[in-house]
């Protein structure tokens, strides 16, 4: 079966903590937004496309990174409530050394910004326990562990995401009569 290159979009920082009375003003004193694209990453859905871009070359993995892909398979609501625990009390220590005036409002958008940096790492797939990128369920585990049958391929990927993005742009783009002009066009295949 040929690997899946779909990717779902995961808040690196889970856009609860944006909304907590305590972690909120933190986050967006340190200059951080629940949708920055500095928030946002890219993951594969199939673990098994993972397995395969895991099972790649270095220079492969590194390109993919630098894309905005990460090298985890995306995890849906386990993978975000897991990282919300962790920021949420790294946040809270932050606040409380803050209040008790143990650190100056530069100490802590620093703090805010390491722990960001982190939690970026963690949620992309870099943070590696045994070589293998840190996930929250361990039958995904499992099965990023397995060798993939077939090599991870970057085209397949670059292809995969032009034509999502095609879609995208042709759900949202209001269309030429919308507009009142007949100078839209649209790209389609």
């Amino acid at each position: 079966m040929p690997l899946d290159y779909r990717t779902a979009l995961e808040y690196i920082m889970p856009r609860a903590l944006f909304e907590d009375s305590i972690c909120g003003p933190l986050l967006a004193g340190a200059g951080l937004g629940a949708d920055a694209v500095g928030n946002q990453a890219l993951l594969f859905v199939d673990p098994r496309t993972v397995a395969a871009l895991i099972a790649s070359p270095a220079c492969v993995q590194n390109t993919v990174v630098q894309a905005g892909i990460g090298l985890k398979p995306w995890e849906g609501r386990d993978g975000a409530q897991d990282r919300q625990a962790f920021a949420h009390r790294a946040l809270l220590n932050l606040a409380y050394a803050k209040a008790e005036n143990h650190l100056e409002q530069q100490e802590v958008c620093a703090g805010v910004t390491a722990l960001m940096a982190y939690v970026s790492r963690w949620s992309r797939g870099i943070v590696r326990v045994n070589g293998f990128p840190m996930v929250s369920n361990p039958n995904l585990l499992d099965l990023i562990r397995d060798p993939a049958d077939e090599p991870f391929d970057q085209m397949a990927m670059i292809d995969a995401i032009v034509a999502r993005t095609e879609r995208d742009a042709k759900r949202v783009a209001p269309s030429a009569a919308e507009q009142g002009s007949d100078n839209v066009f649209v790209l389609q295949h």
